[in-house]
This record gives C-alpha cells, sequence and structure tokens, in this order.
C-alpha cells in the first residue's frame, strides 16, 4: 500500500469509526430508556393492582398513570383476564403495558396483539424491530 492509499485508509477509518461508535451508542440509549419506561411501569402496576383488588378504586396521583383496562387475552393457550393498565412515556403509539388479575404483566402493542414481560428478567432488545 502506499502513502496516498494509506493516508486515505486512515482518513475512511477515523471518519467511520466514530459514526458506528455514534449510533451504537445511540441504539443503547435507547434501550436503556426502554428499560426504564417499562420497569416503571411494571412497579407502578404491580403495587396498585391489590389495592384496586382490594378496593375497587385506582390511584388518582404517582407517575405513569393508570387506567382501567379489561380485556382478555389469550398468550401461548393461556387465558389472562386484564385489569389495570398504563401508557409507558415515549411509547403511547406502540402500545401499553397491562396487568392481569393473577398479577401477570402484559405488553400490549397498538393491533392488541399481546405477550408475556417478566419484570424482574426484562430487557429490552438492543436494536430495534426491523433492523
Amino acid at each position: 500500500m502506499d502513502a496516498p492509499q494509506r493516508r486515505q485508509f486512515f482518513t475512511l477509518l477515523l471518519v467511520i469509526v466514530p459514526m458506528v461508535t455514534l449510533l451504537l451508542l445511540s441504539l443503547g440509549y435507547s434501550q436503556t430508556l426502554r428499560t426504564e419506561r417499562v420497569l416503571a411501569g411494571a412497579k407502578a402496576l404491580i403495587a396498585a393492582r391489590p389495592a384496586y383488588l382490594k378496593t375497587g378504586v385506582l390511584p388518582t396521583t404517582g407517575s405513569p398513570k393508570l387506567f382501567l383496562y379489561t380485556k382478555p387475552f389469550i398468550v401461548a393457550g393461556v387465558n389472562h383476564q386484564s385489569v389495570l393498565a398504563v401508557h409507558l412515556l415515549g411509547n403511547e403509539n406502540h402500545g401499553l403495558l397491562a396487568i392481569t388479575t393473577d398479577g401477570t404483566l402484559l405488553w400490549v402493542d397498538r393491533k392488541e396483539r399481546a405477550r408475556v414481560i417478566l419484570a424482574d428478567t426484562y430487557g429490552a432488545r438492543f436494536f430495534p424491530p426491523g433492523i
């Protein structure tokens, strides 16, 4: 490799490496935000479910805002009856997080398809859907 080619290679390397690094950092940051939002919503739902089932009254304070969501779902052949739900900040148009009468957390997408979320082991995917 002669000098001009080496210089061109290193210049290209100096441009591409920081761009790829910034891209990966931004994806990691969005993953962290998504994970924290789901965990905050799960915490609020888990805390509110027993009180709601006992008294029938929703807590009116706190963030995120809880609302009644009584829709049945079948996930992997198991029936789930949702009770409460919450829209996650920044993901309002993507779906909601719901809790069932037995304490199972469900992510319900905007097409109303549900999947079970385990709060103790939840971690958002590193790459967003479609990549």
